[in-house]
């Protein structure tokens, strides 16, 4: 594979009897993204999680388990110990009930104040498109945090600071707020 090989952390349940699992793999960051919402909706349906280093080796990518920690310990949480040891990895993923990875709610949020934000005094003139457009925006904001893109961060952050315009005009769905 092309892709560098790099340490990476899997964080599997937040809870007392979950652990951080440091890995070694080349695998794309859009492939691990994808890896990620799979387990994720499995986690949240209750049934089998992917084992993420027999995947991505049937699927040709180096996936070697290196360390791990129970994320509760009477002495320290995985947290502090993967600060303390491993400062330099940023690429974490997590398994969890996470519905904004699984729904892509959090994408819709971003998508729904941008749009929002854009729309002028004359949003009702052309409300066949809003669906349409909302679920371009919504895909495109998508494929950027997907690949985590810093274009996403900055969307992100750009949400964040209007979050009143969530709803205002117009809905998530494309439908007009009365």
């Amino acid at each position: 594979m092309e892709n560098k090989t790099r340490l990476i952390t899997l964080s599997d349940s937040p809870g007392m009897d979950g652990e951080l699992v440091i890995f070694r793999t080349n695998a794309p960051v859009e492939r691990l993204k994808a890896l990620e919402v799979e387990s994720c909706k499995a986690y949240t349906n209750n049934t089998d999680i992917p084992v993420w280093a027999g995947v991505l080796e049937k699927e040709g990518y180096i996936c070697d388990i290196v360390d791990s920690h129970s994320h509760v310990t009477p002495y320290e949480t995985s947290f502090v110990w993967k600060t303390k040891c491993y400062p330099y990895i940023t690429e974490c993923y997590d398994i969890d009930n996470v519905i904004s990875l699984i729904n892509g709610s959090e994408e819709e949020r971003i998508a729904n104040i941008l749009f929002n934000m854009s729309l002028d005094m004359d949003y009702d003139s052309s409300v066949d498109d809003y669906r349409e457009d909302m679920e371009m925006l919504t895909k495109s904001i998508g494929n950027l945090s997907m690949i985590d893109d810093p274009l996403f961060h900055v969307l992100q952050n750009i949400a964040d600071n209007n979050a009143e315009m969530e709803n205002k005009l117009v809905n998530a769905d494309g439908s007009i707020c009365r």
